[in-house]
């Protein structure tokens, strides 16, 4: 089912494009937390952030 996971995925990324989500990237050793925007090019990161920047 990659399809169906692929459509998925476009549409949790854009909806956290729409709504401000902050995403926590536990895999990133360099970036934490990120936020996402819309492009003409489609969903891209918007900024990175340190979890203590967001919630410290």
């Amino acid at each position: 089912r990659p399809l169906l996971t692929l459509k998925e995925k476009a549409a949790f990324l854009a909806e956290a494009a729409d709504k401000d989500y902050i995403l926590f990237l536990e895999h990133d050793a360099h970036h934490e937390l990120c936020t996402l925007q819309h492009t003409e090019r489609g969903v891209r990161l918007k900024h990175t952030h340190t979890f203590n920047e967001i919630f410290g």
